[in-house]
């Protein structure tokens, strides 16, 4: 068993929570050899840790060789380009071990994106806080208006969930929607591809239990989100990591564009005949 460390806090604490059981844990880390990527946070923790590091950097000619593959075992549109860090850090884990935990759910359970601190300031924060995500923007705006929600997402969350307050509905939204089919999706499938299992331990059926039945100010406590785990975490968890700015997963997509990715996405997209290229 080895574990996807980015050098983030979630992942950290799995690491953290391995040691504790193993002075053989094995991570692994995909990164572009680019001053915004995760390596150097990964390598930090992973000295921290004394575990056993494998790192795989990707170059532009890397992600094409395979773009054509990981399109068509993702099955349907994404339009996250972290699915190819994640391929390429699940070949790598698949050459030393055969689980991988890795620690998403942790945001979704307690709190940890800044969009979650909306819903506790202003005026119409649910409907600020579907803005937040790109599916309700633009022309889906009017998704969010009352007249147009009364038997959607809005009132199944929203309006009908009336024990919870504003960031539990959130919360319960994302865990339930957003987890899913698209952060848990991505990471199964690239996983999968390589006939490598993952493993979320946050989503363990008693932490998700323990995690809804928390009063809000354990998850998000004066706009510091994931409040709880770095208390739980504190000693175990390098401090810089525990209390350090969240990152957003880097990958060079700009750069990729302009060393030909528009040029590849155009021509695929263009394509009019169904086919497999493996066949």
């Amino acid at each position: 068993i080895g574990a996807f460390l980015s050098g983030g806090l979630d992942s950290s604490c799995v690491v953290g929570m391995m040691s504790k059981v193993s002075d053989q844990v094995k991570t692994f880390t995909a990164g572009f050899n680019e001053k915004h990527d995760e390596m150097k946070y990964a390598k930090k923790v992973s000295e921290y840790y004394g575990t056993e590091h494998h790192e795989v950097y990707i170059e532009y000619d890397d992600m094409t060789k395979i773009f054509d593959d990981v399109v068509y075992h993702m099955d349907e549109p994404i339009a996250d380009p972290a699915i190819f860090p994640v391929y390429f850090v699940s070949k790598l884990a698949k050459k030393k071990v055969k689980v991988a935990l890795f620690g998403e759910g942790a945001d979704e359970l307690f709190a940890g994106y800044s969009k979650y601190k909306i819903l506790n300031s202003g005026f119409f924060p649910i409907i600020r806080y579907m803005k937040t995500d790109r599916l309700f923007t633009s022309n889906k705006n009017k998704f969010l208006s009352h007249k147009n929600n009364s038997d959607g997402i809005i009132k199944d969350y929203f309006n009908n969930n009336s024990n919870l307050n504003n960031l539990n509905k959130a919360l319960l939204f994302d865990f339930n929607e957003v987890l899913p089919n698209f952060q848990l999706m991505k990471v199964d499938k690239m996983t999968m591809m390589h006939g490598l299992e993952g493993r979320v331990p946050f989503l363990d059926k008693d932490i998700v239990k323990f995690a809804f039945q928390l009063p809000t100010q354990y998850k998000l406590n004066k706009g510091v989100g994931k409040y709880i785990v770095r208390k739980a975490m504190k000693g175990l968890v390098p401090q810089e990591i525990l209390f350090g700015k969240k990152r957003v997963f880097f990958t060079p997509l700009k750069k990729w564009m302009n060393e030909g990715l528009r040029d590849l996405a155009v021509e695929r997209l263009l394509i009019t005949e169904v086919f497999d290229k493996r066949n």
